[in-house]
C-alpha cells in the first residue's frame, strides 16, 4: 500500500522521511517552510531541483531529468534499497506523487503521507529547525521503463482499442474552455476526462475506496490505461490513487504541454480538430 495515515507511520532506524513540500508556481516555497520548521528527522527534497529538468523544445513544462542523475541525488538523502522511504508534502499530495512515480521508475517503492505536514503535526510528530545528518545511501541500478510512455507512444496508441487514455486535468481545460499554463487550450484525441481534484476531499484527503472504485470502474477491462495531465504533475498524482485500488497505468510524463509541442499533431478543443503547428 502506497498511501498511509499519518497515526500509522513508524519511524525505524534506518528509515528516511522526506519532507517535499512544493508550490509549482513558487521556487523557493519549500525551502523556506522547510527552514522553518519540519517534522523532526526529515529530510528536504527541493522538487525544482529532483523532480525536472530544464525546459526544452519538447519535454513538457516539467520535464523528467535524467534517471542516472537522479538516482545519485536520492542517494544523497540516505536512501538505499531496503530502508523505508516515507514522503510529506502539503497535503495535496502532488509532490508526493510525482517523487512517488520517479523512484519507482528506478525500483524504489515509497509510501506517501495522506494529510502529509498537517497531518503529522497533528498526529503528534515533533517539529524542528534542526537539519539532520544524512548518511549517503546506495541504490542498486534499476530502470523501470515500463510505466512511462513518450508522445510517440501515446499518438499510436490512439487507434489502439484496448488502450485508454485519461487527461487528469480539469473539466474546462479538458473541453478547451481555458487554459491557464499552456498555449492552447483543449484536449489529446480520444481522452477522456478523470480530473484529479475529484479523488479527493475538500479537506484534501482521499475520498472512500468503494467511491474511487466506482469512480474509475468504466477503465479497469482495458489492456493498458495511459494517464496524463498537464505537465506529468498532477497526472502521476491520479496514476498513485489508482494505484492504491489496484488499477495498473503508465504515465505520459510530458503531457499536453509537451504533445502540443510537435507541429504535426492535433488536438480537440470545444469539439473542433485544432493544429498544434505554432
Amino acid at each position: 500500500m502506497s498511501i498511509i495515515k499519518a497515526k500509522d507511520v513508524r519511524l525505524n532506524d534506518g528509515d528516511v522521511l522526506v519532507d517535499i513540500r512544493w508550490d509549482m508556481q513558487d521556487a523557493e516555497f519549500g525551502k523556506v517552510v522547510y527552514s522553518e520548521d519540519h517534522i523532526k528527522g526529515a529530510v528536504f527534497v527541493d522538487a525544482e531541483d529532483f523532480l525536472t529538468d530544464e525546459i526544452s523544445e519538447h519535454g513538457g513544462r516539467h520535464p523528467l531529468p535524467d534517471m542516472d542523475e537522479f538516482r545519485t541525488k536520492v542517494e544523497s538523502i540516505g536512501v538505499t534499497n531496503d530502508a523505508e522511504l516515507y514522503l510529506y508534502d502539503t497535503g495535496n499530495l502532488n509532490a508526493c506523487s510525482r517523487f512517488w512515480f520517479m523512484l519507482k521508475l528506478i525500483g524504489i517503492e515509497a509510501k506517501i503521507i495522506e494529510g502529509g505536514y498537517w497531518a503529522l503535526k497533528e498526529a503528534g510528530f515533533e517539529v524542528t529547525n534542526e537539519i539532520p545528518t544524512v548518511k549517503k545511501g546506495r541504490i542498486e541500478k534499476v530502470y523501470n521503463s515500463d510505466i512511462l510512455v513518450d508522445m510517440h507512444y501515446v499518438y499510436n496508441s490512439m487507434d489502439d482499442k484496448n488502450s485508454v487514455l485519461i487527461d487528469s486535468r480539469s473539466p474546462e481545460r479538458h473541453r478547451g474552455e481555458e487554459e491557464p499554463f499552456d498555449r492552447m487550450s483543449g484536449t489529446i484525441p480520444t481522452s477522456v476526462n478523470y480530473f484529479w481534484k475529484d479523488n479527493y476531499n475538500e479537506d484534501e484527503s482521499i475520498k472512500s475506496k468503494d467511491f474511487l472504485k466506482d469512480r474509475f470502474k468504466d477503465i479497469v477491462d482495458y489492456d493498458e490505461i495511459i494517464v496524463y495531465c498537464g505537465s506529468g504533475i498532477t497526472g502521476a498524482n491520479n496514476m498513485m490513487i489508482m494505484d492504491s485500488i489496484g488499477i495498473k497505468a503508465k504515465l505520459y510524463a510530458g503531457s499536453f504541454s509537451d504533445y502540443i509541442s510537435y507541429d504535426d499533431n492535433f488536438i480537440i478543443s470545444r469539439g473542433e480538430r485544432v493544429s498544434c503547428k505554432k
